[in-house]
Order: C-alpha cells, then sequence, then structure tokens
C-alpha cells in the first residue's frame, strides 16, 4: 500500500484544550485500487500532561471518531476488513 502525494490534516485546539483531527489522504492498494482515506480524531487530557506531551515531543494517539474510505474499485466497495 502507497500513501500518494497530496494529502491534508488540520489541527483545531479547542477552548477546553483538547485538540481535534481531521486527515484526508490518497492510498494506492498493490492491484492498483485509489483509496480515499478520511479519518477525525481528539486529544484530550489534563492540561498540566499537554503541557508536558507538547514539551517533551512525546507520542500520543488520538481517539479515532470515525474512518470512512472510499474504492476507485467495485470489488473493494462494501467489502469488511
Amino acid at each position: 500500500m502507497q500513501v500518494l502525494d497530496g494529502g491534508s490534516d488540520w489541527q483545531n485546539v479547542r477552548s477546553d484544550g483538547s485538540t481535534t483531527l481531521d486527515v484526508r489522504l490518497v492510498r494506492k492498494t498493490s492491484d492498483d485500487a485509489l483509496t480515499d482515506m478520511t479519518y477525525r480524531g481528539i486529544r484530550q487530557g489534563a492540561s498540566d500532561v499537554i503541557a508536558r506531551v507538547e514539551k517533551e515531543k512525546l507520542s500520543t494517539l488520538a481517539t479515532i471518531i470515525s474512518v470512512l474510505l472510499r474504492s476507485s474499485k467495485p470489488q473493494r466497495r462494501n467489502t469488511p476488513g
């Protein structure tokens, strides 16, 4: 699987200190199907924890809210996995 150039992401810091994430990208599979992938998440926590994460450049995981996949190949549409 290859992620193609041209994707984008947006972060929005909300008044409660949480950060929302909106990511969009296109992937190319081994059988040349193009898959449009969109996912959204949110990072939240106590302000002192978030400050430490940002200061020390620690990795954090976003809580994924939703994922949307769309494929250019009909046989890849509406299939699990």
